[in-house]
């Protein structure tokens, strides 16, 4: 890519004019959050599942509405949307959420790289933290995106018409739409601008387009979903070496490009590190999901990209109809669009293989259709510029549009073919489709059969995609009052009361049936012995060691059946487990349960057997780690009087109380807030051990009247800290030493880019030396 005249790299007046034109869509989507103050959320998809089934059609009656997404991207947002008001109500509470202590027996928050607390967009919910400012975020996802591609199609020598179009199929396309209120977009809106900075590395090997490169790869870091990065990393990296055939100095360029991908890890480095750190640590579930293709097939994921209806889902490679056509007209200019086509087809074909050779293309399709519908329109508008100092005879000319036109028709007629013959299911999408395509394809005809009324013909078919991706994006992100996304209900107010009446008891959760499924127990404060469950493209939040006890505790088939088998207990004890909660009407089998609340809108048994949170034992036996394995198998057998002694992993074996009977304290839990406890121990009869009832992590850190302690690994999974006799305080604060690191090596990194853009300035503006030494 060479640079203009003026030498810039891009014009900015294509780029604002596609950037409005974005942002009036995203008004047009979404004013409801505009003017009455709604948040995109998922509320349709929660009125189905218990609590709040029961209050659907009254909360219908007060104007809440459905949902308009599909049942697998609600279900993902069902898990997001509670990590993002958890973070918010934590930096309101004036901590930063480093723990959870909602799923499972608590896990850590930030070094699940999705719950994207510092990606730049979410930094205002510093300042101001409230869902809103996640709304706002999702909103300023799309304009981004939209400008973002504006400038890197302006880079490619794009005009007004067609960077508007590219913008808005990219922006739209339904990658950006199915996955908004995720991670994935976090990542994705900066694919265009990786893109368009690797370009202009490869152009010109100079301050600018180095830091471009560096800010954008640390914020896609930032974003949150391994997959994305993935694709845009290996994108770009394509890119740059595709470029690099016309770079003036490649052995530069190669090495400010690894360079700007070494400081924007750097700069992510508070992100990654505590991430990286849990994955080394073996701490990371296996039970990692990846974004699924959008499609079962090769006909299907074809279809889904004139027809998006074809499929059940919001298909990710849809980039619109009337960007289809302009995609294939971009053919007749091959040598300009040959890299794009080539990532397009490798996209499609990887997404039509068989299940295990998937490698989630979803955002790179899209991407790519955008480019080369934009590409299309630009060969049009630019179709007398044949040469840079000649120009074609007119019967050339003419030979050109014919075979354009020829091209032009021949593709439209396929693709409304394809619509009108596939699209019986739906007549209407059909006809939609048909009507985008032809139309584009008439007004491509009259672009090259009347070149003198070309920019009317230009930006009609840049209307007719805001049309076609205003329509395909209507209604798929619903709206919901903040009032109406996680109402109190009787049950959730009797399992809040009764959780907070005893806090050194505690009690976590377990589900039967479609009840309070994903993560939607966190609004409530509301602890479950387990993690959300996996969804397309969201990982697992619970470990390798915590997955392990859930499956030797079936708790799959506690889901599915209600039943609880007997040696399932002593492991589902151990977790905590004193809540069952089942739809109305449903029936639990196991011992020692108590149906304690049975309502319209759900049941709740009380195992009163379940391990409190906090206990006193004063006898420790010790296991070396390699055994942990046997240690497992112990405790569910039930084998370990936990009431008596832990099963501390330490070497050499802590000093235990003596054998006598010792008068057990009085526990008190003084403070309560994720990732710090307060425990107040009066009248110990001998010394002992406090067992916290939460999992164990590297990043705890115990103080024990005011002076360090250790954090010792207790009964396979949670902590115990030793306590002297008679009275004692103990402090526990979740500081992770990775997140320290972190985010030393992020601040140090970000100085020093900005040093690199403050001298470069400087020198710029600095007068020429060479041109003085003469005087």
């Amino acid at each position: 890519m060479k640079a203009s005249r003026d030498g810039r790299l891009f014009h900015a007046g294509p780029v604002l004019i596609s950037v409005a034109v974005v942002a009036a869509l995203v008004v047009a989507l979404h004013a409801p959050v505009l003017t009455r103050g709604a948040l995109i959320a998922p509320a349709g998809a929660q009125y189905g599942q218990w609590p709040w089934k029961a209050y659907a059609a009254e909360t219908e009656a007060h104007g809440a509405p459905g949902s308009g997404g599909d049942a697998s991207m609600d279900a993902l947002l069902l898990r997001a949307w509670p990590w993002q008001l958890y973070t918010a109500r934590s930096l309101e509470g004036g901590w930063i959420p480093l723990w959870n202590p909602y799923s499972g027996c608590g896990t850590p928050f930030v070094a699940n790289a999705q719950s994207a607390v510092f990606f730049p967009l979410h930094w205002p919910a510093w300042i101001f933290p409230s869902m809103r400012v996640f709304t706002a975020a999702m909103l300023m996802k799309v304009v981004l995106a939209g400008g973002f591609m504006a400038i890197f199609l302006a880079g490619l020598g794009c005009r007004t018409a067609s960077c508007v179009t590219g913008s808005v199929s990219f922006a739209l396309c339904g990658f950006m739409t199915g996955w908004l209120g995720s991670p994935h977009t976090n990542a994705a809106l900066l694919l265009p601008l990786v893109m368009h900075a690797t370009r202009s590395l490869a152009a010109r090997q100079s301050s600018g387009p180095f830091l471009l490169l560096v800010f954008a790869g640390a914020a896609q870091y930032l974003g949150g979903d391994r997959g994305t990065t993935l694709q845009i990393l290996g994108l770009s990296a394509l890119y740059f070496l595709w470029s690099l055939r016309e770079a003036p100095r490649p052995r530069l360029a190669v090495g400010m490009y690894l360079g700007a991908m070494a400081l924007a890890c750097a700069m992510a480095a508070v992100q990654l590190l505590p991430s990286l750190e849990r994955e080394a640590a073996g701490e990371a579930s296996t039970r990692a999901a990846s974004v699924a293709s959008s499609a079962s097939g090769a006909s299907h994921m074809t279809l889904s990209l004139l027809l998006p209806g074809h499929v059940g889902r919001t298909p990710a490679g849809y980039a619109g109809a009337a960007a289809l056509l302009l995609a294939l007209v971009s053919l007749c200019w091959w040598r300009r669009t040959r890299f794009f086509v080539a990532i397009a087809v490798v996209s499609a074909v990887s997404a039509s293989g068989p299940p295990g050779t998937r490698w989630a293309p979803g955002l790179l399709l899209p991407f790519c259709l955008a480019t080369l519908a934009a590409l299309g329109l630009a060969g049009l508008e630019a179709l007398e510029a044949v040469g840079q100092n000649a120009k074609p005879s007119a019967g050339m000319q003419w030979r050109q549009r014919g075979s354009l036109i020829g091209v032009t028709l021949l593709c439209a007629f396929l693709l409304i073919a394809v619509a009108m013959g596939y699209g019986t299911r739906d007549p209407n999408a059909a006809r939609l489709a048909a009507f985008f395509v032809g139309g584009t394809g008439l007004l491509v005809t009259l672009v090259l059969l009347r070149p003198s009324g070309r920019a009317i013909y230009t930006f009609g078919i840049a209307a007719i995609t805001c049309v076609d991706m205003l329509q395909f994006a209507s209604g798929r992100n619903p709206h919901a009052g903040a009032e109406a996304m996680f109402p109190p209900t009787r049950l959730t107010d009797f399992l809040r009361k009764d959780a907070s009446a005893d806090m050194v008891r505690g009690g976590r959760l377990l589900t039967v049936g479609p009840v309070l499924r994903a993560e939607t127990q966190m609004p409530y404060w509301l602890s479950s012995i387990e993690g959300g469950p996996v969804s397309d493209g969201l990982e697992a939040t619970e470990s390798r060691d915590y997955r392990r006890i859930l499956d030797m505790a079936r708790v799959d088939h506690v889901h599915q059946t209600g039943e609880i088998p007997a040696g399932s207990r002593p492991l589902l004890d151990l977790l905590g487990m004193r809540y069952v909660v089942t739809p109305p009407q449903a029936v639990v089998s196991g011992d020692g349960l108590q149906l304690a609340y049975d309502g319209p809108d759900g049941r709740v048994f009380v195992n009163d057997r379940a391990r409190p949170r906090l206990s006193f034992v004063s006898h420790a036996a010790s296991s070396p780690a390699e055994s942990r394995d046997g240690l497992l198998e112990s405790l569910a057998a039930g084998r370990i009087d936990l009431d008596r002694q832990a099963v501390i992993e330490s070497t050499p074996a802590p000093e235990s109380g003596g054998d006598a009977p010792a008068a057990p304290p009085a526990i008190a839990l003084e403070r309560n807030i994720p990732g710090a406890l307060a425990v107040v121990l009066r009248g110990a009869g001998a010394p002992g051990y406090l067992v916290v009832g939460d999992a164990w992590d590297a990043g705890w850190e115990a103080s024990v009247n005011g002076k360090p302690a250790p954090v010792r690994r207790a009964n396979y999974l949670y902590m115990a800290v030793d306590v002297p006799a008679g009275d004692a305080e103990v402090l526990l604060t979740y500081r992770p030493r990775w997140f320290r690191t972190g985010a030393w090596v992020s601040a140090i990194s970000l100085m020093f880019a900005i040093t690199i853009g403050l001298v470069s300035f400087a020198v710029g503006r600095s007068p020429d030396l060479n041109a003085t030494r003469g005087l």
